[in-house]
């Protein structure tokens, strides 16, 4: 297993400033780089952006080569469709569905007429179906997680471990593994540093409340925005910033609820005098400069099934930088942040519960304290290493028989689809390294595959 080989498809370009799925496969790599040799291709390779991994970009020769060499490939969301060559390897391949995307969908798109919606749905859950079949091994970031996609598995015929099919006793390891998203082994920066300060003009004394992610239409910071006006009334001046508005990745457009936050500071009177929107992205590396210099972090959100099912991953930043926490219950972090003394949790759109919350940790300097002292005590519990034995796991997973996947008519389809590719790869080699490279070639990669046989 050492010497094992291990693709991770990214859908986003690694850069300096990075989203969750970007972040989450290069801590991935890092994860796998303690037992094989790690490559990650990218829609899109970014010269500046200099890292330790080699990295391939999707569609070209190398991506092509990778494919055919990989012991392991792990994919996300839509890689099975923008990667069709992946039908014909003989790798290993390990579904990450830490991100139920299908509910984000549905919250998101909930504005708009039945018939959009579900054309929507119905692309996503044919893509999330497939990519179930196909792949042999799946992880998730929680249990919450886990109990979903067994029920998908269950719905979907795939519930059986393709490892051990003839095996009367089905652990739910076997089906699905727990690799949660986790927090970095460095320190962050000094608290209180100045770098928030300075970028929106505040003074060192000013209480900041920070959010610390994308504004995304499943949020519900309004509610927060109103509070701050609230407690304004009572002479309490509280800086709400939003650190990251604009996402790093161009294919995702601006969510309605930016400009409606934006609206709502404005009609409140509160736009760049107590309400702050960073237009921008912050450079992954750099976050903990801005967290580190706000008194409290927070988070808000609806009532959904989205909710249930969430794993925030801005939670965990906001414990690796020791900020107390004020989120609304219901997801996955709410009562860890209730149960460990990080924070508190809120109500559901309640106004008033934000107003008594934000008022708690203001005026209480020994429960913000308490809250300090509890987050500096388990911190370290979150951090990515501590997924190191799931990943061991994972790279020491047998090979199963793909034929339980691929007699689906879709995949014998895709199929077609993959042989197009695989004669145009062909063509483009023969044209630019000639017969006998050629040929060396198909006889090289035949010898592979007999090999993995």
């Amino acid at each position: 297993m050492k010497n094992s080989r291990v693709l991770i498809i990214s859908n986003e370009t690694l850069t300096k400033r990075m989203s969750g799925t970007a972040i989450r496969s290069l801590e991935l790599a890092k994860l796998a780089a303690n037992w094989g040799s790690v490559i990650i291709s990218v829609p899109k390779i970014d010269p500046c952006y200099e890292m330790d991994f080699y990295l391939v970009e999707e569609g070209t020769e190398d991506f092509f080569n990778e494919i055919e060499l990989a012991d392991y490939i792990f994919i996300q969301g839509f890689g099975l469709e923008r990667c069709p060559q992946l039908l014909s390897t003989n790798a290993i391949i390990i579904a990450d569905m830490y991100c139920p995307v299908l509910l984000e969908y549905i919250q998101s798109f909930n504005l708009q007429n039945v018939k959009n919606r579900l054309e929507v749905t119905n692309s996503i859950i044919n893509s999330q179906t497939y990519l179930l079949k196909f792949a042999d091994y799946y992880i998730c970031a929680s249990e919450r997680q886990r109990d979903f996609w067994i029920g998908w598995l269950a719905a979907t015929n795939n519930i059986m471990p393709k490892k051990n099919i003839n095996n009367e006793t089905i652990k739910i390891n076997d089906l699905i593994k727990i690799l949660p998203f986790g927090s970095p082994e460095r320190n962050p920066v000094e608290k209180f540093n100045g770098s928030l300060r300075k970028k929106f003009q505040l003074k060192d004394n000013d209480f900041i409340m920070i959010w610390g992610g994308g504004i995304y239409d499943w949020f519900d910071p309004q509610t927060i925005i109103l509070a701050v006006q609230r407690l304004y009334e009572q002479n309490i001046k509280i800086h709400l910033i939003f650190l990251g508005v604009k996402h790093p990745n161009s294919e995702i457009s601006q969510h309605q609820i930016v400009s409606d936050c934006i609206n709502l500071a404005k009609k409140l009177n509160i736009l760049n005098k107590l309400v702050y929107f960073n237009f921008d992205w912050v450079e992954y590396e750099k976050r903990d400069l801005y967290l580190r210099d706000a008194n409290i972090a927070v988070s808000a959100h609806h009532e959904s099934v989205e909710t249930r099912y969430a794993f925030r991953t801005r939670i965990l930043d906001y414990i690796w930088c020791e900020i107390p926490i004020i989120s609304t219950k219901g997801d996955y972090f709410s009562s860890i942040i209730q149960d460990k003394g990080y924070g508190f949790t809120t109500n559901y759109n309640d106004v008033n519960d934000w107003v008594s919350k934000i008022s708690i940790l203001y005026n209480e300097q020994k429960i913000y304290n308490e809250c300090v002292v509890n987050l500096k005590l388990t911190s370290s519990n979150f951090k990515w290493s501590k997924s190191s034995k799931v990943m061991f796991e994972l790279l020491s997973s047998p090979k199963v028989d793909k034929k339980l996947s691929l007699n689906d008519k879709y995949f014998r389809s895709k199929k077609i689809i993959n042989i197009f590719f695989l004669v145009k790869k062909s063509i483009s080699f023969y044209n630019s390294y000639g017969m006998k490279k050629f040929v060396s070639k198909v006889f090289s990669s035949i010898v592979r595959k007999s090999h993995s046989n």
